[in-house]
């Protein structure tokens, strides 16, 4: 069963419904778009829209996306410096079994 906020395209594959509403200062409605995520063209219109109303340009875009490409790659980077240094000394018991370092009980030697 399918909810009630998707519909079914015709491929049989589900559709959501996608709204963009642009509202005044006031909360007056200025401009709305509606459409299925299987309607380019409205995606495309509401790419327009959304670069028009917070003076997305080009340039803007290019700068966003070396921003993210330099950030994942520090993320990357710093990654396995992060793992070398937060060694975990695990111990074992007389049994052989592993004691975890978190435990608030002292080993009984």
């Amino acid at each position: 069963m399918v909810p009630n906020d998707r519909k079914r395209a015709r491929g049989g594959t589900v559709a959501e419904i996608v709204r963009l509403d642009f509202h005044d200062f006031f909360g007056r409605l200025i401009d709305r778009i509606k459409g299925k995520t299987t309607e380019k063209n409205k995606g495309v219109i509401m790419l327009e829209k959304i670069e028009q109303g917070f003076g997305i340009s080009e340039r803007d875009r290019e700068k966003f996306r070396e921003e993210m490409l330099e950030e994942q790659k520090e993320a990357i980077q710093a990654s396995p410096r992060r793992l070398k240094e937060k060694k975990i000394a695990w111990t074992r018991d007389g049994e052989g079994k592993l004691i975890s370092p978190f435990k608030s009980k002292k080993l009984n030697k």
